[in-house]
């Protein structure tokens, strides 16, 4: 007489979280991945889930024959909610039946959304309540009444936004300025004293310095960093005593740690500031400057396991490679700069003002604004680094969507004018003395 058949494929409970034992096939492990909170346990060849995850796992374990234990399901079911659309205070909650194709729709239809395991559904800012519509709209979800209503609000909020970023005059008030500011100046300041955090990439020449200090200004958010190329630190010096005669300024030079003096703006060079981070942070600033910001863009953020160092994801919790649960992901960049950079940008506050100046925002390929975008806390409207990359740049020299990409930046952060926009408000030609810093070194030469 033959033995029963053993099912190889099962699962089991080990306090909060379900431990999957399945025949590997490239398709079963996408469907893991779909699963919020999984890791993969290279020890043991097997996938855990958090038990807040179960009614994914059931789904799962339904479509690759997985032996469930009984009984553990009860106090994990979700509440049905009322629509599978809704608005909850400042976000949408979309709730559906588990199913692969749709996630995969949803990463890509509303790259802002996250999977609460909590409470059992995604969750998306209701700044991307088209994005959301649009999706609902695929795949039939029923939506909330008054969604619609949100959503038109928020279209003119996102129309008023761009209408700011392209315009050419604006009303403010700039206290303590010496040099009045030029019309489109002044709706540049209005634009970034609005946004909080985004990026003047006006053309060369339009005066970017004076428009990123008197924002600083208006808030009178002293002291303010600045960062930016060495040979550019005497001219930020000169414009802030033009513009601003009041205010002190301090100059950081070499790499040996001492402490600042007390000034309004600290103005520090790229090739010193990894240095001099501590040095700054215990000093204390409001504001953050960043000229040139195109210097940032070379670097990759990589998110490493506190105990043994391994790379991990950013919102992994549990490390497979030394099985260490409850982690918090330390955060790095592989560009020394970069992470300086970040390093003071992670460090300001929601409403605190981040500034990143260039004339060059994209200097060969969309994917350089990623780390840019990081800094002034925008790349998630964006769905992170990877959906941002399939989106606008596919590959190393391919650039498309360009057109979106534009009018999602003006939409949040982004503020761009031209010469030739702005040609009849500029000033006659005249010349401007630069000057430079020598060590004793370089005049030997």
């Amino acid at each position: 007489m033959d033995k029963p058949k053993i099912n190889e494929n099962y699962a089991i409970v080990v306090g909060n979280e379900i431990i999957v034992k399945a025949k590997y096939s490239d398709e079963f492990v996408r469907d893991c991945r779909l699963i919020d909170g999984r890791i993969w346990d290279a020890s043991n060849k097997v996938n855990v889930f958090p038990v807040s995850s179960l009614l994914d796992v059931r789904d799962l374990a339904d479509k690759w024959n997985i032996d469930l234990p009984r009984g553990i399901a009860g106090k994990y079911e979700s509440k049905k909610r009322d629509y599978q659309v809704e608005i909850l205070g400042n976000q949408v909650i979309i709730s559906f039946d588990y199913a692969p194709d749709i996630i995969e729709a949803i990463r890509s239809h509303v790259p802002s959304a996250k999977w609460s395991s909590k409470d059992r559904f995604w969750v998306a800012p209701d700044k991307k309540i088209m994005d959301v519509l649009n999706f609902a709209l695929k795949f039939k979800l029923t939506m909330q009444p008054s969604l619609i209503d949100r959503a038109e609000k928020i279209q003119e909020e996102k129309w008023a936004m761009h209408s700011a970023s392209s315009a050419l005059d604006a009303d403010i008030e700039i206290p303590g300025i010496a040099i009045p500011l030029l019309p489109y100046q002044r709706a540049g300041v209005a634009y970034m004293h609005r946004v909080r955090k985004g990026i003047i990439g006006d053309q060369p020449g339009l005066g970017k310095t004076a428009q990123a200090i008197a924002t600083v200004s208006i808030d009178n958010s002293f002291p303010v960093i600045v960062v930016c190329p060495n040979t550019l630190k005497i001219n930020w010096q000169r414009e802030i005593k033009k513009f601003f005669p009041k205010l002190t300024v301090s100059i950081l030079y070499g790499g040996k740690s001492e402490d600042i003096p007390q000034s309004d703006v600290i103005v520090c060079n790229y090739d010193i500031l990894y240095q001099r981070n501590d040095d700054i942070i215990k000093h204390g600033f409001q504001s953050l400057i960043v000229d040139e910001s195109h210097a940032i863009k070379n670097g990759q953020r990589r998110s490493t396991c506190p105990k043994c160092g391994a790379i991990v994801k950013s919102n992994t919790v549990n490390c497979s490679a030394c099985c260490t649960r409850g982690i918090i992901p330390v955060e790095s960049w592989t560009v020394k700069r970069t992470e300086a950079v970040m390093r003071l940008a992670k460090l300001q506050g929601e409403n605190d003002l981040t500034l990143l100046l260039t004339g060059t925002p994209i200097t060969n390929r969309p994917d350089e604004l990623i780390p840019q975008l990081e800094a002034v806390r925008q790349l998630v409207n964006f769905g992170g680094a990877w959906r941002f990359k399939q989106r606008y740049a596919p590959k190393r020299h391919i650039a498309i969507n360009t057109k979106e990409l534009n009018m999602k930046l003006r939409e949040s952060c982004f503020v761009r004018r031209m010469k030739s926009d702005v040609y009849g408000e500029l000033p006659p030609l005249r010349n401007a003395v630069q000057y430079m810093d020598i060590n004793s070194k370089q005049m030997a030469w």
